[in-house]
């Protein structure tokens, strides 16, 4: 018996959950759980790292009553800290949703085909490559340029962890700086913003080790000594690929949570003009896979709207409001800038349909259906690109993630697009966390066997489309 800690943590919440595998099936126990609450302070919006690695530290603690055989950590991507020779910090992440991203578009020195050619990954304000000539050419310069290394989110807490630096490579991808053939940071990019090279530090691919907790953090929580940190799928989307049961090489895939990324699993990256005009990324995935997808606003807007309604609602009223509303054509465009970081999402979803000639939305089941829609025709849109793209018709798509427990989106999607959907695991992350671990340490020969231990073991629900809307 095997047990693996899988460190998760989301741009809402974290979590540890402890998995133990017998030789056929992978059980899961969630031991911690906590917020992840980002901080606005002064212009800019930051993620308390700090908090969150004491919330960590407090779930190692209570996984003290197992024997641990390994940990690993996977988070969402793009986000960095920057750290002097002392490894201390001296540039406090910041949240990819601040405002900064913005303004330093105008003045890229780079064309978006430039970059794209070079990366493979798809425009977005906010990626790292961005965040990083935005530190050069702001109040941060003199911090950057002072900083001895920089360190992805899930490659800061290993750090905390074992003391030992390294770029893992699925969430390295996500900066748009690393070169999708050589899978090495791309020299050209570096010089071009006029960084240097050896804050980025070496990569490290997963399956492999980053090292062992430090037998401070052991001691002091009651671990047992000698742990592996080992390197999984660190961006949170490349574990939840990895974790998905496919049946077949035909399928599509959609990591359906606060932002949904949908793609195909493939072997060489796909870097043509079409693409990326078309807006998708070649992203590292595990074991020389990539996964060429588009990343799109995903239940986002369903939690504003909760929110809007002091979360005194919840999903599944949303679900039903929609469900049984009377209208059933209103639709937004969910990637329309206004939809960014609403602050009113009803005034916002309101003004939208009544701008786009649908009349206005007034009621809970008006904004909630705007956004089913709004959702499901973009994924349907993004689907067809992806085929035309790869040359290749899917079979059908298969959805993991917290999207999967809303069953009306999903039949939604299945109506849209007019594809079979297969929905679950939800926990994909995880367990796709959980068997880099496990090929790490031996227990499984590869990723297909991992997979094949998934569909003996979790429930997958199908939907067939109805009533099709597109």
């Amino acid at each position: 018996m095997s047990t693996c800690i899988a460190i998760d943590v989301g741009a809402s919440s974290g979590r540890l959950i402890a998995a133990t595998f017998d030789g056929k099936t992978i059980k899961l126990e969630e031991i911690h759980r906590f917020s992840n609450d980002p901080v606005h302070v002064g212009e800019n919006y930051y993620w308390d790292i700090l908090r969150l690695f004491w919330e960590i530290k407090q779930g190692l603690r209570k996984a003290s009553c197992f024997k641990v055989d390994s940990v690993a950590v996977d988070t969402w991507g793009v986000d960095y800290a920057l750290f002097d020779e002392g490894g201390q910090m001296i540039g406090i992440p910041i949240h990819y949703r601040d405002s900064r991203n913005q303004e330093v578009q105008q003045n890229f020195p780079l064309t978006d085909k430039e970059l794209y050619s070079k990366t493979g990954i798809q425009h977005l304000d906010f990626n790292t490559i961005y965040q990083l000539y935005s530190d050069k050419t702001s109040l941060r310069k003199k911090v950057i340029d002072g900083a001895s290394f920089m360190l992805m989110i899930p490659d800061i807490i290993n750090f905390f962890l074992t003391g030992n630096k390294k770029a893992e490579y699925t969430n390295a991808t996500t900066t748009s700086m690393l070169n999708p053939y050589t899978k090495k940071w791309e020299a050209s990019l570096i010089k071009d913003l006029g960084l240097k090279n050896n804050i980025f530090m070496p990569l490290i691919n997963p399956g492999e080790l980053y090292g062992y907790i430090t037998e401070d953090i052991t001691s002091k929580y009651g671990l047992n000594s000698n742990i592996p940190v080992f390197a999984v799928g660190s961006h949170d989307t490349a574990s939840a690929v990895a974790g998905i049961p496919f049946e077949g090489q035909a399928a599509a895939f959609l990591s359906l949570g606060t932002w949904a990324l949908i793609g195909k699993e493939i072997n060489q990256p796909v870097i043509t003009e079409k693409s990326q005009q078309m807006g998708f990324s070649n992203e590292g995935g595990v074991l020389d896979t990539i996964r060429f997808l588009k990343n799109v606003s995903g239940t986002f807007l369903l939690q504003r709207l909760r929110k809007s309604y002091n979360n005194d609602i919840s999903f599944s009223e949303i679900a039903n409001a929609a469900k049984n509303n009377k209208n059933q054509q209103f639709k937004i465009d969910p990637n329309h800038k206004s939809f960014i970081d609403p602050h009113d999402i009803t005034q916002n979803i309101a003004e939208y349909c009544a701008l786009h000639n649908q009349g206005t939305p007034t009621t809970l089941g008006d904004f909630a259906i705007a956004i089913y829609n709004g959702l499901a025709s973009t994924l349907t849109e993004v689907l067809q690109s992806l085929e035309g793209l790869t040359g290749e018709e899917t079979s059908y798509l298969h959805i993991v993630g917290g999207g999967v427990q809303d069953e009306f989106l999903c039949q939604h999607i299945a109506n849209y697009t007019g594809k079979k959907v297969l929905a679950g695991p939800v926990e994909s992350t995880i367990i796709g966390n959980v068997i880099m671990q496990l090929i790490a340490l031996g227990e499984i020969k590869s990723l297909e066997s991992g997979r094949k231990i998934v569909r003996d073991s979790i429930h997958i629900k199908e939907y067939t489309p109805k009533n099709a809307t597109n």
